[in-house]
């Protein structure tokens, strides 16, 4: 695939002084099969990954961690991974089981009540949601159908309660189906390339995008597209504002 660019595409390099510390320790613990090192390889990224936003994104970090932590057989094992994350965060291997408890605890949760909580830029993964959290699971004991906008309402209710509900309807109007399928590749994007530096975001996305056709889609003919950077519709948590 040829894309047209103002800059130079230039090779992308995902080493990183973390990446190196978790490759050594899975050399020295995890007897990965061939069919397996694909797996682990995207769960040791997505930790990566997960690191650059964990202030932002609590929740993702939780589920990147956990996904990471079952290829490791041995609890000893894992505390020696999680000791090198902890050190790469500064905090304690303490925090880093916090992390994955807290996210463990929400996934009980229906995918929409996930989906809206991230809309609105609420990470229910943080200790300061729990109270939440509960309200949520309580609320949903009696919705006999959700909805993305009854997934909306009963988060904004937990949160901040009717009062912030109605403000926020009257700024914010609902996704079109089209929107929403953007607004998820885009997420995925912006995780996925977090980690790599600027000047290496695109030339890292259009290989995998090659990788991608070519494996999966069946497709081996060259393909030229321009483009084109333009400003969104959706505001950066990704609502749309009326009028």
């Amino acid at each position: 695939m040829k894309i047209e660019t103002k800059t130079e595409l230039e090779k992308f390099s995902n080493s990183t002084d973390l990446t190196e510390t978790l490759q050594a320790i899975e050399q020295r613990h995890i007897q990965a099969k061939p069919a397996a090192v694909k797996a682990l390889q995207s769960a040791r990224d997505a930790v990566v990954s997960a690191l650059e936003s964990a202030y932002s994104s609590r929740y993702c970090l939780g589920e990147a961690l956990e996904q990471y932590r079952i290829h490791y057989k041995s609890e000893h094992a894992w505390m020696e991974a999680a000791e090198a994350i902890a050190s790469a965060m500064r905090c304690g291997s303490r925090t880093i089981r916090n992390v994955i408890s807290d996210y463990e605890a929400l996934k009980p949760l229906p995918e929409k009540v996930i989906e809206a909580s991230h809309s609105l830029r609420i990470d229910l993964a943080r200790k300061k949601y729990a109270p939440a959290v509960r309200k949520i699971h309580t609320s949903l004991a009696s919705v006999t159908h959700l909805d993305d906008r009854s997934a909306k309402e009963i988060v904004e209710e937990a949160v901040h309660g009717s009062s912030h509900k109605a403000s926020t309807d009257e700024l914010f109007v609902d996704l079109t189906t089209a929107e929403k399928t953007l607004w998820k590749i885009r997420l995925k994007i912006r995780t996925a390339v977090n980690n790599i530096e600027k000047p290496r975001k695109l030339s890292s996305l259009v290989a995998a995008i090659e990788e991608e056709m070519f494996v999966v889609w069946g497709e081996t003919d060259p393909v030229t597209v321009t483009i084109t950077p333009r400003p969104s519709t959706l505001t950066i948590d990704g609502r749309k504002r009326r009028g």
